[in-house]
């Protein structure tokens, strides 16, 4: 029997082959919320769709709390979308409001992506 090793985050097939869909329609029960994935994303949309409240949209816990260099902002109604590897989501937005968040998975366990964080020297992300 073969024991040929799984696909790591830098396998170029993983992000070739159409992506395994992840969704989710929750509302906020306390902020902020954090995702996350069985698998490393391809891509992410992030949407807010209703009401009056913006929300927001980070790549660290920490980037929620920065000075707002770290985040992406979304008005209501409006949509972000990125093609990019990350094993984790954090959202924050009012109690009660809903997202939307709809991903595409690769085949590449979360376990095998370095933890993206301003402290592993990731800077753009807090």
């Amino acid at each position: 029997m073969l024991n040929n090793p799984p696909p790591g985050p830098g396998s170029v097939p993983e992000y070739q082959v159409s992506a395994i869909p992840w969704v989710t329609s929750s509302l906020f029960a306390a902020a902020p919320t954090g995702l996350e994935f069985p698998y490393v994303t391809q891509f992410i949309t992030v949407k807010n769709p209703l009401g009056n409240s913006r929300m927001y949209l980070s790549f660290t816990r920490n980037g929620l709390n920065s000075s707002g260099s770290h985040y992406v902002p979304l008005d209501s109604g409006e949509t972000f979308s990125a093609a990019v590897r990350v094993k984790s989501l954090f959202l924050s937005g009012a109690n009660g409001q809903q997202f939307t968040v709809f991903a595409g998975l690769t085949m590449i366990q979360s376990r095998f992506l370095p933890d993206i964080t301003g402290s592993n020297g990731y800077q753009g992300v807090g």
